[in-house]
């Protein structure tokens, strides 16, 4: 029987994400992951600016054509090239595209924020409760966040959804709590109304980021990064809350002195992000969270076996 492979490389703002599956309809996704390889790209580094640099391009270039061989060494069925939040704000982003095609051969869809959470939904719905749930992906340049009705079989519903221009880059220098500013934290607020209409309580799952997997590998304490165990695994609010807080207030000499995670340059660096999402947390109606290691790219190669 000839097996039918599928592809995809998420270009994100921080990240470079690529997936080959096979399809397998009596998995919960309808694949098995054959090969998965992440590189940070740091495109979005310079997007305060609203352009991407020349340094940053060719950096990502570089990711890209490694990533691309990669592909390049299976007999794919279908391929798919989506590139998210640092394209919609860039102002040179289509000279950015052009460049990249032309070096690396690839031609990326630049997606919009709804299907951007909802391909990021589809890939956690496996460890989605079969209710509604609030999804959050924070991403390098803007964080989305949905209400979802999860029916099964990667059946997913938008109810609701919003995106902040908030991610990594943005809030990685924050030291304190400073909040959203005016016009955010109004969307926000109205979109916590909205959802409440559905339902008074509501379970959030945090899709895989940087934020993610520090809190999830602080509250399980363990010293490395291991997404079987990140992978559905189900905190109470006031836990997360507590843990974000702590995480938050140690100082830079304290948090890179903790034991609990092997990359601690790269923790002391995801504070901002622990910052922002605490401040988006304490005001949702939920009791408990849910963390997934999973996003967009597993959304994608999803919608491919369908």
């Amino acid at each position: 029987m000839h097996k039918q492979l599928y592809g995809c490389i998420d270009l994100g703002s921080n990240m470079c994400r690529t997936l080959i599956a096979i399809k397998n309809t009596r998995t919960p996704l309808g694949y098995n992951i054959i090969k998965s390889v992440s590189s940070t790209a740091k495109l979005g580094d310079n997007i305060k600016e609203e352009y991407i640099s020349s340094k940053s391009l060719d950096r990502t270039i570089s990711v890209l054509q490694n990533h691309a061989s990669i592909l390049n060494e299976y007999n794919l069925v279908s391929v798919e090239y989506v590139a998210t939040a640092i394209f919609r704000f860039a102002n040179n982003c289509v000279s950015v595209l052009d460049k990249i095609r032309e070096t690396t051969n690839i031609q990326f869809r630049i997606i919009d924020p709804g299907e951007e959470i909802f391909l990021a939904a589809r890939g956690c719905s496996d460890v989605m409760p079969s209710t509604l749930c609030i999804v959050i992906d924070m991403g390098g340049c803007s964080t989305e966040i949905a209400l979802c009705q999860n029916y099964g079989n990667c059946d997913i519903e938008i109810k609701e959804w919003i995106s902040l221009p908030y991610g990594i880059f943005s809030v990685q220098n924050l030291q304190e709590y400073p909040f959203l500013s005016t016009a955010s934290h109004k969307i926000l607020m109205e979109f916590i109304y909205r959802c409440k209409k559905y339902k008074s309580v509501i379970p959030i799952l945090l899709c895989r980021s940087g934020v993610m997997t520090t809190l999830c590998t602080y509250m399980c304490k363990i010293s490395y990064l291991d997404g079987t165990i990140m992978h559905g695994k189900i905190f109470t609010m006031p836990d997360v809350l507590i843990a974000l807080q702590d995480l938050s207030s140690m100082s830079k000499k304290t948090l890179i002195s903790q034991s609990f995670i092997s990359n601690r340059k790269y923790l002391s660096k995801t504070r901002g992000s622990i910052i922002f999402i605490y401040n988006i947390l304490k005001l949702m109606p939920s009791n408990i969270l849910i963390t997934a290691n999973g996003g967009v790219r597993e959304g994608i190669i999803s919608m491919l076996c369908k």
